[in-house]
């Protein structure tokens, strides 16, 4: 047992986040939301659906990845925006990215 909590780890199941998908499709059914919205989110979960296990985890982990990564990023963004200087000092996430500095390949 690890008292460390990885953000990159998935631990949910396939079916979990397919049926989690499928109540958000069913929420902007029911609120009247673009069709291309409710189009696109089938096509999501059809994809998920027909995703092999392994493949799944190794995708999701990306996915998870990029995320934090451009939440991260995001925070920098803000921060330039109000003349915070840590915004500009860890404003390099994209160079380290480019020059392989940043591994954003899932495990």
């Amino acid at each position: 047992m690890t008292d460390r909590y990885s953000p990159d780890e998935l631990k949910l199941e396939k079916s979990y986040i397919i049926d989690l998908c499928k109540k958000i499709v069913k929420r902007w059914k029911s609120n009247g939301t673009s069709l291309l919205f409710i189009a696109g989110m089938e096509t999501f979960i059809l994809g998920l659906t027909i995703t092999p296990e392994k493949t799944f985890s190794y995708v999701w982990k990306a996915i998870l990845k990029l995320i934090n990564m451009l939440e991260y990023e995001n925070a920098i963004n803000q921060g330039k925006s109000q003349g915070e200087r840590w915004g500009q000092v860890l404003g390099s996430l994209n160079k380290k990215i480019d020059m392989g500095e940043f591994d954003v390949n899932a495990k």
